[in-house]
C-alpha cells in the first residue's frame, strides 16, 4: 500500500486528505499538523463575540476528520521518501503534498502559532 503525506493541516491540506480518503481507497494517507485541530480562520473574529456557539463549531479536532490518519506533529526534515519530526518519529512516504498555509503576523487572533491544542485555543 502506497503511502501520501500531507504536511499541513489548513485548507488545503485538510481538503487534500479528506478528497484522497474518499477517492484512493487503497493508499495510506497521513496528514501532519502542529495543531490537533482544524480551524475556520475565516470565522475566528465572530468567534471572539460567540465563542460558545462559532468559537467550538469553527474548530474540528483532526481525529475527528481523519481518525488514524492524523499525527500531531512538526516536520523539521525531509528526505526523499521520509518526514523526521521534532520528536524524533520519522514518517515514510511514496508521495508528498506540502501544505504549510500561511501566516497572518498582523492578526495573530486569527491564527496563532503557540495554541496547538483545541483547549488551548479555547483557553486563548
Amino acid at each position: 500500500m502506497k503511502t501520501v503525506l500531507i504536511v499541513g493541516g489548513g485548507f488545503a491540506g485538510i481538503t487534500a486528505a479528506l478528497e484522497l480518503k474518499k477517492k484512493a481507497k487503497d493508499t495510506n494517507i497521513v496528514l501532519v499538523d502542529r495543531k490537533d485541530y482544524f480551524e475556520i480562520t475565516t470565522a475566528q473574529l465572530r468567534a471572539l463575540v460567540s465563542p460558545e456557539t462559532v468559537g467550538e463549531s469553527s474548530r474540528i479536532p483532526y481525529k475527528e476528520l481523519l481518525g488514524q490518519a492524523f499525527v500531531k506533529g512538526e516536520v523539521v526534515r525531509l528526505d526523499a521518501h521520509a518526514a523526521h519530526l521534532a520528536d524524533g518519529r520519522t514518517i515514510t512516504f511514496d508521495s508528498l503534498i506540502l501544505a504549510p498555509g500561511t501566516r497572518y503576523p498582523r492578526f495573530a487572533v486569527a491564527k496563532p502559532l503557540e495554541q496547538t491544542s483545541k483547549e488551548q485555543r479555547w483557553e486563548h
